[in-house]
């Protein structure tokens, strides 16, 4: 019989884990939106690289728990918003790439 302690960290652990799949669902959404290869997401045009592409996949994939701040300097370097992170979880509508 497994404790309430060990029950409580797995359902943490399946909380964080849909998270992580909902937040890098909205980051490839708003990366294919604006058009971009996850190149040009994780270099942002400039001369510092803020993900290496093999780490925005994963984060694309759900992964991994990427932070706030890396999430926050992807967004930023490419003009979008936390806000806009927010409105790409927030619609159900996922990403269409077949036009």
């Amino acid at each position: 019989m497994k404790s309430k302690k060990s029950n409580t960290k797995e359902t943490k652990d399946i909380h964080q884990g849909k998270f992580a799949i909902e937040v890098g669902q909205a980051i490839k959404k708003l990366r294919k939106q604006n058009n971009l290869s996850q190149y040009e997401f994780a270099e942002c045009g400039s001369v510092e690289v803020i993900c290496s592409v093999k780490t925005l996949g994963r984060i694309e994939r759900g992964e991994t728990n990427a932070s706030l701040r890396l999430v926050s300097k992807l967004l930023f370097a490419n003009g979008m918003t936390l806000a806009d992170l927010e409105q790409a979880m927030s619609s159900k509508q996922p990403y269409n790439t077949k036009k």
